[in-house]
C-alpha cells in the first residue's frame, strides 16, 4: 500500500510518523520523569515515617 505513494506523499507520511514518533517519546520520557519523582517522594516519606 505504501509502496504505490509518490514521492511529495512519501516524505509527508515519513514526516508525519517520524512526529508522532517523537510526541510518543517525549511522552514516554515525561511519564518516566515523573514516576521517578513519585518513587523518589515515597521513598522519603517512608523515611520520615520510619523515624517517628
Amino acid at each position: 500500500m505504501a509502496d504505490d505513494a509518490s514521492g511529495p506523499v512519501r516524505a509527508a507520511h515519513k514526516a508525519k510518523i517520524l512526529e508522532v514518533q517523537q510526541r510518543n517519546e517525549a511522552a514516554h520520557k515525561a511519564a518516566k520523569e515523573k514516576r521517578k519523582a513519585a518513587d523518589i517522594k515515597a521513598a522519603i516519606l517512608r523515611r520520615a515515617e520510619e523515624r517517628k
